[in-house]
C-alpha cells in the first residue's frame, strides 16, 4: 500500500532525548506501517501523529511530534496519498478529538 513512499526518507521517531546530534532516517512507508500518519507539512517539517493505548479511560491518547522530512522526492502524487491518508485518519478520528471531555 505504501510502495510509493519507500524513496522518501523522514527522520525516525525518537521514544527519548539522547545528545546525539545526528538522528537516524526511515522510509516514509516504515512510519506509516508503524502507524503514524502525517499532518501538516510545514516545508521540511511533518507532524506526525499515533494513536496510543487508552490507560485507565476508554479515551484514546494520540502523540504528536514533529519530524525531518526530505522533500526533494515529494512528487504531486505522493502529496495527495498523504493529503488522502490524512483525511481518512480525520474522519476516524475527528468526532472522539472534537467532543468535549465527559
Amino acid at each position: 500500500m505504501y510502495e510509493d513512499f519507500e524513496q522518501i526518507q523522514i527522520e525516525r521517531p525518537k521514544t527519548h532525548i539522547k545528545k546525539d546530534a545526528w538522528s537516524i532516517t526511515i522510509p516514509l512507508a516504515e512510519l506509516y506501517r508503524d502507524g503514524w500518519w502525517i499532518t501538516e507539512i510545514f516545508g521540511t517539517d511533518a507532524v506526525c501523529v499515533k494513536r496510543s493505548a487508552a490507560y485507565k479511560t476508554k479515551r484514546p491518547y494520540f502523540c504528536c511530534i514533529h519530524l525531518f522530512l526530505d522533500t526533494n522526492q515529494l512528487t504531486p502524487k505522493t502529496k495527495r496519498m498523504i493529503q488522502s491518508i490524512q483525511n481518512q485518519h480525520w474522519k476516524k478520528y475527528g468526532p472522539i478529538l472534537t467532543r468535549p471531555k465527559k
